[in-house]
């Protein structure tokens, strides 16, 4: 191998050494909490997959910060009970797919494909995903709890 290849070889260890090449999906995600532009779980209310087992989008002159987020609610009173019990209405995973880290790996969530599953509220990729995480839901939550703390956005797992 000559130099110049040799050079390419060590800037990549060396990049790689301090955290900077993405290896995974996940890795851009810098917060427990994935979010767009329009906030935590794409701008829907979290309160609302309990109250009406539906997907509602929030609204944007309803919201409040928790967890490095900005989250949005369809009422007064979503945002009020949320504020009381963040961790209970917000998606297991910080809203990362449950079926990916339930395989140990990170990607974002669909708001409008989930399921409460024993007062948990899992997001899903996309419908397919969906009914591969439902065919299988118990194993792959089992897994993905224990996933978690290590393939959250940020952290190493190990791999």
């Amino acid at each position: 191998m000559g130099w110049f290849k040799w050079l390419g070889v060590v800037v990549v260890v060396l990049l790689s050494a301090v955290g900077l090449v993405p290896w995974s999906i996940g890795y851009f995600a810098s917060d427990m909490v994935y979010a767009t532009e329009r906030g935590a779980i794409d701008g829907y209310d979290p309160v609302a997959y309990f109250s009406s087992g539906e997907a509602v989008a929030g609204r944007d002159d309803l919201s409040a910060e928790w967890n490095g987020a900005l989250w949005k609610f369809a009422s007064a009173e979503h945002r009020d009970r949320f504020l009381k019990e963040p961790a209970r209405y917000a998606p297991a995973f910080g809203g990362y797919y449950a079926y990916a880290m339930g395989n140990g790996y990170t990607a974002h969530g669909d708001p409008t494909v989930f399921a409460v599953v024993d007062g948990r509220l899992f997001l899903n990729f996309d419908a397919a995903t969906g009914e591969q995480w439902t065919a299988d839901r118990d194993a792959l939550i089992e897994a993905a709890d224990r996933n978690w703390p290590e393939s959250r956005p940020g952290q190493s797992s190990g791999r």
